[in-house]
């Protein structure tokens, strides 16, 4: 199919791209619906959005013909469905339109107090403060997420803190629930993050114990 559909993850941001094939399952006047085998989604192409068909005998054998198809449209592929948005030319390929996210410098608290964090940790991420010098390192090699966000404003937002030696950003992921059944189940959760408590003082009651979160960058650690 050309151009190749756009897969986008769920911030609208592009993913590499995969040739796939897509097989057309049904043909008629008003539209051509067409399958993606890999990822399972199907898309209903109006009659106008394909400009023309061009064979591919070195890949057609055994009855099943190969082929590509020239549209008019871009194909966008989302985890939710597809959708489509015309080319200035056919097979020309557009790039995805992506809302503008806003820079929101806020204090070590804001996601905790404006619910975010208790939203996202209910999804099953869990959820820190990540120093700017290592942000490459944990999103690009350890399978972290930069969080973003509608703030309490409904504007789209990554969430910035101003600390030293670096400012901070707020990042997410969802690495540590597949180690969720290796858990200990005695061990003690923070509910700020999620992160595993540590006893730091045993005290002679229950409320003279503290315990800290092993999570150093967590809000609850500078409540102490």
């Amino acid at each position: 199919m050309l151009p190749i559909a756009v897969r986008l993850d769920d911030e609208g941001r592009e993913l590499p791209t995969i040739d796939d094939d897509w097989i057309i399952e049904d043909v008629s006047n008003s539209e051509v619906r067409i399958f993606n085998p890999r990822t399972q989604h199907r898309l209903a192409l109006g009659a106008d959005h394909v400009h023309h068909f061009t064979t591919n005998p070195e890949r057609s054998h055994g009855g099943i013909e190969f082929g590509f198809l020239t549209l008019n449209v871009q194909v966008f592929i989302e985890r939710t469905g597809c959708s489509v948005r015309p080319n200035a030319r056919p097979g020309e390929p557009v790039k995805p339109a992506r809302e503008e996210i806003a820079d929101k410098w806020v204090d070590h608290r804001y996601p905790i107090d404006s619910g975010i964090q208790r939203r996202l940790v209910d999804a099953g991420y869990t959820v820190t403060w990540c120093n700017d010098d290592k942000l490459s390192r944990k999103t690009e090699l350890e399978g972290w997420e930069i969080v973003v966000e509608p703030d309490a404003l409904g504007v789209l937002s990554k969430f910035r803190h101003k600390d030293r030696p670096y400012d901070q950003t707020l990042i997410k992921t969802k690495a540590a629930e597949r180690e969720k059944d290796n858990r200990p189940t005695n061990v003690k959760r923070c509910l700020d993050c999620g992160g595993p408590l540590y006893l730091a003082k045993r005290g002679v009651t229950t409320a003279d114990t503290v315990w800290l979160c092993s999570n150093k960058s967590c809000p609850s650690n500078r409540r102490r």
